[in-house]
């Protein structure tokens, strides 16, 4: 268990280690970098979690010796449950998890989220009515995962769980509707290597969504792909450009960032030079610079 640079929590609490490639999402999973980091520095943990060039074994290894430290932590914290694997993988036995749950319910005052991208394990293991200081949470990624997933979160809300979403990485736009059950909606970009751009009114759906149907909104980072220019629907390929040209010669006096531009529309995928309606120009500048003010504003928004 550690202190986190997650946003929206205090503390992680890691009771296994190991994973497999679910969806798209996953591709640049950045659990995996950091397992391939702390199998170098020799954590024992790690070493059959991710091969040596970094990629998930499939091979789970469970970490009885945390599952007492909830009871040890002197103040109420925000626990983010297993972000180095999924709890409900397939390989985990349930005895397992019904030890880490066990632990949950008897620590009220943490709050704790879990989260995971297989939802029908989490909805077939957890068949008992819903503890409150426990929020369960999906990542989907795009429209089709959010369909896939989308059953098995309404049947857990249904029994009285608090539920969550992660939108992270958003790789697509998602049509909200019928996720009104939810306590939270956590939306981000993807950062590191390989990282894929964000739309806009991805993220500005997701707040309208969440706004309307009083669900905390929290907005996490843009990643790696800062927007710069929008093309609007009088404007023309050239009239893109213009806009492209403007915006780097603010930036290329102060020597800030290499930047590597290309316009996205509004259903996803690159279309270089054919710039379009509800295009965005997006400047790889990176997470730290790219920020995560949306529309001018921070959006952090805990459940309630």
């Amino acid at each position: 268990m550690s202190k986190t640079n997650i946003e929206y929590g205090d503390r992680t609490w890691n009771v296994l280690t190991g994973c497999t490639i679910k969806s798209e999402g996953c591709v640049n999973c950045w659990a995996r970098t950091m397992a391939k980091r702390l199998k170098a520095m020799g954590r024992p943990e790690y070493q059959d979690a991710v091969d040596d060039v970094g990629n998930w074994t499939g091979k789970i290894r469970l970490v009885p010796a945390r599952l007492n430290e909830p009871f040890s932590w002197r103040t109420s914290q925000h626990v983010l449950v297993e972000y180095m694997g999924d709890l409900f993988h397939q390989d985990v036995p349930w005895d397992y998890v019904r030890q880490v749950f066990n632990v949950m319910m008897e620590t009220p005052q943490h709050t704790y989220q879990t989260l995971t991208k297989r939802p029908e394990i989490m909805d077939a293991d957890l068949k008992f009515t819903g503890v409150q200081n426990v929020i369960l949470g999906v990542s989907i990624e795009n429209q089709k995962r959010a369909n896939e997933r989308l059953p098995y979160m309404r049947a857990m809300a249904k029994r009285g769980w608090r539920t969550w979403v992660s939108y992270e990485p958003a790789l697509g736009p998602v049509d909200w509707k019928g996720w009104e059950f939810l306590s939270q909606l956590i939306c981000g970009g993807e950062s590191g290597p390989g990282a894929r751009p964000m739309h806009p009114d991805w993220a500005r759906s997701a707040r309208h969504f969440c706004h309307s149907n009083e669900i905390s909104f929290f907005f996490k980072q843009w990643g790696n792909w800062m927007p710069v220019a929008e093309l609007y629907a009088d404007d023309g390929p050239n009239k893109a450009f213009e806009y492209l040209d403007h915006w780097l010669a603010q930036m290329e006096p102060n020597g800030a960032i290499p930047v590597m531009t290309a316009p996205l529309r509004q259903e996803g995928g690159w279309h270089e030079y054919q710039p379009c309606p509800g295009s965005w120009f997006m400047a790889n500048v990176g997470k730290k610079e790219a920020g995560r003010l949306l529309d001018g504003k921070t959006w952090s928004e805990m459940p309630k």
